[in-house]
């Protein structure tokens, strides 16, 4: 309950309770509260309060309020509340 997971034409959409992750075209995009962190390409990340963004070989992980979101080789393992949910190609 409250996690949408929608994945079409490579555009892969996570919601859960109240957290965006939007990735399209190698773009990272993800909203909290208000607040978003944008990562492509190397380029400029945000990081703002009470959030942690790392990127250590070709791997993301943003944690935030005990919610953790792990990218790495294509595989995007999302864990929330309990909940695991995995999207591999």
């Amino acid at each position: 309950k409250g996690k949408i997971v929608c994945i079409a034409k490579l555009k892969i959409v996570c919601i859960a309770k109240g957290k965006l992750i939007r990735i399209a075209k190698g773009k990272i995009v993800c909203i909290a509260k208000g607040k978003i962190v944008c990562i492509d390409k190397r380029k400029t990340v945000s990081i703002p309060k009470g959030k942690i963004v790392c990127i250590a070989k070709g791997k993301i992980v943003c944690i935030a309020k005990g919610k953790i979101v792990c990218i790495a080789k294509g595989n995007i393992v999302c864990i929330a509340t309990g909940m695991i949910v995995c999207i591999a190609k």
